[in-house]
């Protein structure tokens, strides 16, 4: 097994996230899962390929597949998370992530059909997630963050920040 913290983030951790559109199973849980270990273990050295890093999530969310979609929101979380300076920086990028996309899905939620009932902790949805995403960029990016994803949607109501 390979030490983390040796292994040259620069150069594995945007091909992670590059392969976070895969569709095909196992590709895109090992591509989630190793991205967020990779984020765990680089802490502040992700600021260094932070560019790559956005252009891949992008490229996940530009599937507008639900479940690559919440995987790409898998890693946007654990990317916010990872470090204070990663969170506030990764402010810049939220126009190129959250629209239009997050405010398109903000409010999907699993069609169900008439008489079934949601048993909401069996499944999660790409609604849920979103608003779990977007509530988490709002709590670590500071005070620039509302501004930012109230920008690119509209109907996000901070519950960290007043307007």
């Amino acid at each position: 097994m390979v030490d983390l913290s040796r292994l040259d983030f620069e150069y594995y951790l945007p091909i992670f996230c590059d392969a976070l559109s895969d569709t095909e199973y196992p590709f895109n849980i090992l591509a989630r899962d190793g991205a967020i270990e990779l984020l765990e273990a680089a802490g502040d050295r992700v600021l260094r390929v932070l560019p790559e890093v956005v252009s891949g999530i992008k490229k996940a969310i530009n599937t507008e597949i639900p479940e690559i979609m919440m995987n790409a929101c898998s890693v946007i979380q654990k990317l916010a998370t990872v470090s204070p300076l990663v969170g506030t920086a990764l402010i810049k990028y939220y126009r190129v992530l959250l629209i239009p996309f997050f405010s398109k899905y903000k409010t999907v939620r699993s069609g169900f059909k008439e008489g079934e009932i949601d048993y909401g902790q069996r499944k999660r949805n790409l609604g849920t997630v979103i608003d779990e995403t977007l509530d988490l960029l709002d709590r670590t990016g500071g005070q620039d963050a509302y501004v930012e994803i109230k920008y690119a949607v509209p109907t996000f109501e901070s519950v960290y920040h007043n307007a």
